[in-house]
């Protein structure tokens, strides 16, 4: 049975039909029937009987409350003890039972439902079930009202929607975990649409093509403006393209790698995955999933290592020394052409040869001590001499250095060998050791260089220690130019100088001076000689010895720098240095002693120690103990702690080491080494407070922290094992953790296979979830996290850090029950129930859309839903809903027509809701629309019925003004012509009549139009930028002339400047003003005062208002009917009580309040028996800066 079919001749309500939809003529119908049932029987073949076997059948709870005058319930389906575990039996007997039902924090959200304005309201809550549980209930009901506007029922349908509220929680939580992991992906995302639209792109996408995600958007695929290229540098067609392959073959491109050249950079290259996606029977993809990484560096990396490996290569094959690569075992794996040479073999011959085959058997040993020492670490590398066996035997001499490469973890992978032969140079040494020992034989007295120069030849002669003191070889010729030479540049000049000076006129020389040696180094030299001169007295030799002083001369330096060194050390030292005589008096006392206890050193030269003012007098006994102590053995070394006092007056902790060095002749005392341990003290103060804190947190963690041996016994228990488990943490120690009964024995293989790997992998870390047993006998889920801590402390064995998970895992489980029950629901569903992207495209479409629409709901995944709205729709629905979502309205209704799959077009109603994630953003939109066709057909026979009312009342207007205008102005001929008429009060009647019969027509009119501003003709309200000040002024001007035909009196006053623009109808709002004067003037007392006001009143949470407010000292309305005087026609009992002035027509206060609602405004009324009444309009401030006329 369809509903309208039920509805028709059911018994109407003029607040249902007032509120004009479908729920409240349907609750109006199945409330009605339900409560005849409960007053006595119903046919069962009656309207009645089918509305309860509806009722008998829905899984909604419908029900039919009564406010007054104490709550009770008139009707309840029997669905609701299903749904809240109390039987409609229940709720009959108990008034109170609604407020223990509703749960007590969303209280006001029933009060503001049943304190609504309209006839009908929708909302969620939250039930309190009988068993305690709480679940979510949507209502919608409609509020019945009697004449006055009170409620006094309350109709309406309450639906579960628990499920949907957790499904949507859940949901929330899975979108914003892709979310946070599409947007902290070091890989590059996009995701492009079956046109090759880019859709979404994550940060590291637009980092790695450098520009956002918005001009990501608006690129195709194949654009032009980024050049694409293959790797080896030729331009790439548009058909290779990863993107154009996965979207036009369908086809899934794994690790592609080409070049992206923007216009205004360099080339990128990229490494692309491309997968297509489908929807189930299609055949083309709908989406692509593309995965992209930044791999420039990567090639220009690879590319530098190609180079060196050239590089490497070419030195390798022409290096003038031997060259070659060994593995561990010291077996040549590649070798160069010297190589092969120096050791006569080919390169083949050498290759696989190992080092042990071409070694000189005397040099072997040496060899492979060098090689484990490299292996092992010691060593970087080593050099040394040795002797390879040839080709043919023959041995020879090789200079040999020897590296170990290694791998990223310190593996050793192989040695590269250079080798250079050196047996000439063997040769030669061989030679000179033979010439040195002949030399040694005959200048064995010496150790100086003997020379002798002959003036008269220009020749010098070596001997002595000369080769071996500057290694030239005395057999070489040699003249005083050569000399010359070899003195060091800077010394030269001087040196010759003094040699010419003592040949002109002298006997000895003797000079100390810089002199290079064959090495090409400088030794420092003293040299002493003597001239022999002839019989005239010329110089004809010169004969004498050189000394190398070079080590006595560095020696004396060190010495020196060594002393500066120290004095720098003692005076810059961080510690003090004391040094005290036997009987403890001070004799020396280092800078430092400002630094570190601010004292000026000086004055602490002559005191005595232990008599010192500056330690603490509880531990200057032990400080001079320590001193005697010291005093006792020489040489020995006592240390001690004190307290030492600051010149601020804080006391420093001092750590004090006394060296006895009384017999040591350069200090002869005893030398105090004191350090400020002050901080050291601190430190160990936090650290044993640290301690104490790291033990309470262990002893109080909410985990279980395990120790676990190599052989899997327990070693150690946190107490939080009672807290979790309920056991003693000592009960457990010493036990076998793979023979453990407290973990369930269909959970021990898994973990004690997680502790065997553990175990046997240091540094390894793991986690495994198991039962474990409480002390009540009950199983709880526990994560376990394994660490294998060896080689990091001193422990070996395995931490286990395991916490109870029980609640996270009934949690999961009510999850999965939640989404289940969600699935179920959306499925069942009446309506169609949708999720969709923020851009509107479908997510999620429930079954009912092959019902409702003939769509299967994957025909819809994806698409756009403006796409099936009727093309006239569309702009209104954007305007409206959709931008009051944008500007954040939690919820929108809409009504528009959507395209069905066979062509035709339904009506739907649709609610947008807004869902956000935990930060409160908007993350996703869900709709439910339901299907309001006949609905709307109703409501356009409504419209038509309207727009027949209007027509039919601008005839009787037409009909009826025309013989008032000839009537009335047939008598106003009358009374002009004769002013002495015996007719003249009856004509005078006829003009005031007829007067007010066309005023009430055209009144009646305007509201005929007005109640149809939805259809055309529409009602006269034309708009416009108009100033507050004047259009005031003219506003009392009006006033007071219309005052003034009543015998009335204006009292016209104004609060503050009233400056600001509205943008009215300003000749219709002065229309509403005066009919609240005229009324004011009739309902006054004769020759009365009226009080007209106007002001400015902010709003906090809205525009400006001008407030203008009209007063009589009439005789007032009652209270009760005061919420009826904007009602037509309304004049009750007060019009019994009128004065000279006259009534009215009753439309007065029902115009002004019509027109000053279009407005976008408000009116009160407020009034007091005898004292009068006050009408209050307000109407709101615009910002609108157009330039408003002068004057209304």
């Amino acid at each position: 049975m369809k509903f309208p079919s039920m509805l028709r001749g059911m018994p109407t309500r003029a607040n249902l039909a007032a509120a004009g939809g479908l729920l409240g003529g349907l609750l109006g119908g199945l409330a009605a029937g339900a409560v005849r049932a409960r007053r006595g029987p119903v046919p069962e073949d009656g309207r009645d009987g089918e509305l309860l076997r509806l009722l008998a059948t829905a899984s909604d709870v419908v029900f039919r409350y009564l406010p007054a005058p104490q709550g009770s319930f008139d009707y309840v389906s029997p669905s609701v003890e299903a749904v809240t575990g109390y039987a409609a039996e229940e709720h009959y007997a108990d008034p109170g039972l609604v407020r223990r039902l509703v749960h007590p924090e969303d209280w006001h959200v029933l009060m503001e439902a049943l304190r609504s304005d309209g006839p009908t309201a929708s909302f969620e809550l939250r039930w309190i079930r009988k068993d305690g549980e709480v679940m979510w209930v949507e209502q919608r009901v409609a509020l019945i009202r009697d004449g006055r506007g009170r409620v006094v029922a309350v109709e309406g349908i309450a639906r579960d929607v628990t499920a949907r509220k957790e499904a949507e929680e859940a949901l929330r939580q899975s979108e914003e975990r892709h979310r946070a992991l599409f947007e902290t992906m070091t890989h590059g995302v996009l995701y492009y649409d079956g046109e090759g639209k880019i859709i979404s792109a994550n940060p590291a996408a637009t980092k790695i093509l450098g520009i956002d995600e918005d001009r990501m958007r608006s690129l195709s695929p194949l654009a032009r403006s980024w050049k694409a290229i293959r790797e080896d540098g030729s331009e790439l067609p548009d058909e290779e393209r990863p993107i154009v392959i996965a979207l036009r073959q369908g086809r899934e491109v794994k690790g592609a790698v080409m070049g992206l050249r923007p216009p205004d950079g360099e080339t990128r290259w990229i490494c692309f995955n491309a997968v297509p996606q489908f929807r189930s029977g299609e055949d083309r993809p709908y989406r692509v999933h593309v995965t992209l990484e930044d791999v420039t560096e990567r090639r220009r990396a690879e590319g530098a290592l190609r180079a060196a490996e050239e590089r490497f290569r070419v030195a390798f094959s022409h290096a003038p020394i031997g060259i070659a690569l060994a593995d561990l075992d010291g077996r040549y794996r590649q070798v160069n052409p010297a190589m092969s040479k120096i050791l006569g073999y080919g390169e083949e011959e050498l290759l696989g040869k190992s080092l042990r085959e071409i070694t000189h058997p005397d040099d072997l040993q040496v060899s492979l001590d060098f090689m484990r020492k490299l292996r092992d670490g010691d060593l970087e590398s080593y050099h040394l001499e040795k002797r390879y066996v040839c080709a043919d035997g023959d041995p020879v001499w090789a200079s040999v250095n020897v590296s170990l490469v290694r791998d990223s973890r310190g593996e050793p992978l192989y040695y590269i060998v250079k080798i250079q032969d050196v047996s000439e140079r063997k040769e030669s040494e061989r030679a000179l050791a033979e010439s040195e020992e002949r030399y040694r034989l005959v200048a064995r007295a010496t150790s100086e260089a003997i020379w002798d120069v002959s003036l008269t030849r220009e020749t010098l002669e070596w001997g002595g220690a000369a080769e071996s003191l500057f290694g030239y070889k005395t057999s070489e010729p040699k003249n005083m130019a050569w000399w010359e030479e070899r003195i060091h540049p800077e010394d030269r000049a001087r040196v010759v100088v003094g040699v010419a000076a003592v040949l002109e006129a002298g006997e000895a020389w003797s000079d100390e001076y810089r002199f290079r040696r064959a090495d090409g180094s400088y030794a420092v030299v003293s040299n002493r000689g003597c001239v022999v001169r002839d019989g005239e007295d010329r110089p004809v030799r010169m004969i004498g010895s050189m000394l190398d002083v070079t080590e006595r001369r560095r020696a004396e330096a060190a010495l020196k720098e060594s002393e500066e060194r120290f004095r720098s050390l003692i005076q810059n030292s961080s510690d003090i240095i004391t040094i005290i005589r036997a009987d403890g008096t001070i004799v020396y006392q280092s800078p430092s002693m400002r630094r570190i206890l601010g004292h000026d050193p000086e004055t602490r030269i002559g005191r005595n120690v232990f008599e010192s003012p500056l330690i603490h007098p509880e531990d200057l006994p032990r400080h001079s103990e320590a001193v005697r102590e010291a005093l006792r053995a020489p040489g020995s070394t006592v240390a001690t702690e004190m307290r030492m006092r600051h010149s601020d007056g804080s006391w420093r902790h001092i750590e004090a080491t006394l060296h006895n060095l009384l017999d040591e002749p350069s200090v002869g005392g005893i030398v105090l080494n004191i350090r400020d341990i002050t901080e050291r003290r601190r430190a160990e103060q936090s650290l044993r407070e640290s301690e104490e804190r790291f033990k309470s947190l262990i002893q109080n963690s909410s985990d279980m922290i395990t120790v676990v041996g190599c052989d899997g016994t327990i070693l150690y228990h946190s107490p939080s094992i009672g807290r979790v488990l309920g056991h003693a943490p000592g009960s457990r120690v010493g036990k076998n953790v793979f023979e453990s009964v407290l973990i369930h024995p269909e959970d021990l293989p898994r973990h004690s296979e997680a502790i065997r790997k553990t175990l046997s992998e240091p540094g390894s870390i793991r986690t495994v979830e198991m039962r474990m047993r409480h002390s009540d006998g009950s199983y709880r889920h526990i994560e376990a996290t394994m660490r294998n801590p060896i080689g990091e402390t001193g422990l070996e064995g395995v931490v286990a850090n395991s916490r109870d998970i029980t609640e996270r895992k009934r949690t999961e489980e009510a999850l999965r029950e939640s989404e289940e029950r969600f699935r179920l629901l959306a499925e069942s569903a009446n309506d169609l129930v949708c999720l969709h992207e923020l851009d509107g495209r479908y997510l999620y479409v429930s079954p009912s859309s092959k019902r409702l629409l003939g769509y299967e709901p994957e025909e819809l995944l994806g698409t756009d839903p403006y796409d099936l709205i009727h093309p006239e729709d569309v702009p209104r629905v954007r305007s409206g809903p959709q931008a009051e979502l944008m500007r954040g309205k939690l919820q929108v209704s809409t009504t528009c027509r959507y395209r069905k799959k066979d062509g035709g077009y339904a009506w739907f109603e649709t609610m947008t809701g807004l869902i956000r994630d935990d930060q409160g953003r908007v993350a996703r939109l869900q709709t439910s629309s339901r299907d309001v066709s006949e609905r709307k057909a109703a409501e356009e026979a409504l419209e038509e019925a309207a727009r027949a009312k209007t027509a039919f009342l601008a005839d009787v207007s037409h009909e009826l003004r025309t013989p008032l205008t000839v009537i009335r102005g047939n008598a106003e001929v009358g009374l002009q012509l004769r002013s002495d008429c015996v007719h003249k009060e009856g004509l005078e009647e006829i003009v005031r009549e007829a007067g007010r019969v066309s005023r009430m027509v055209e009144d009646l009119l305007f509201l005929a139009r007005s109640d149809s501003s939805k259809l055309p003709p529409a009602a006269p309200f034309v708009s416009e930028p108009v100033s507050v000040a004047p259009f005031l002024d003219e506003l009392v001007h009006r006033a007071e002339l219309l005052a003034r035909e009543h015998g009335a009196v204006v009292d016209a006053t104004r609060e503050g400047d009233a400056e600001g623009i509205l943008r009215v109808d300003h000749i219709r709002i002065e229309q509403a003003v005066l009919a609240l004067v005229d009324n004011a003037a009739k309902y006054g007392p004769a020759g009365g005062t009226i009080s007209l006001n106007a002001g400015l009143v902010a709003r906090g949470d809205g525009p400006t208002e001008l407030r203008i407010e009209v007063a009589d000292r009439g005789p007032g309305i009652p209270e009760k009917e005061l919420p009826h005087v904007f009602e037509r026609f309304y004049r009750a009992g007060r019009s019994r009580d009128l004065g000279a002035n006259g009534g009215g027509t009753g439309l007065g206060l029902s115009i002004s309040k019509t027109i000053v609602e279009a407005q976008g405004g408000r009116i009160e009324a407020r009034s007091r028996l005898g004292e009068g009444t006050r009408m209050t309009l307000y109407l709101p401030l615009t910002d609108d800066e157009t330039t408003p006329p002068e004057s209304p």
